[in-house]
Order: structure tokens, then sequence, then C-alpha cells
């Protein structure tokens, strides 16, 4: 989410992550999984908090990623 909220593309995030074993190795229905958690989580912060601007930032780079996995 830090990459995606500064200016990377998911594309390029992901690229960056795939040099991490525990990245390349794990299984990509967990990875979803975990981005729809992230998503979730970082949805309900900015709900909480609507006067920062982090929180939404993040929210909508957890978006961002979701929209590149394809999960619905």
């Amino acid at each position: 989410m830090q990459l995606i909220s500064a200016s990377h593309t998911p594309e390029s995030a992901e690229s960056w992550a795939a040099g991490c074993t525990a990245w390349s190795s794990a299984d990509p229905r967990a990875v979803d999984a975990f981005a729809v958690a992230d998503l979730r989580m970082h949805r309900a912060m900015a709900d909480e908090r609507p006067g920062e601007g982090w929180p939404t930032a993040m929210a909508e780079a957890a978006q961002a990623w979701v929209d590149h996995r394809g999960i619905r």
C-alpha cells in the first residue's frame, strides 16, 4: 500500500515485491484475501478519520490494488 499510495502502479509494486521470497511463494488466493482485508481496514480507518487525508489515500491505494488483481 505504501508504494501504491506513493504513486507506484499496482503492477510496479507487485513487481518490486516479487523479489521477496514470501511474496513470490505466496498462494495468489491468500494475496487476494489480504488485499481485500487491507481495503476493508483502510476504508474503515478513512470513515473514522474523515478530516485526515492519509487514511483516504491508503484506501484509494488499496482499491487500486484490488482492482488490479481483478477481485470482485
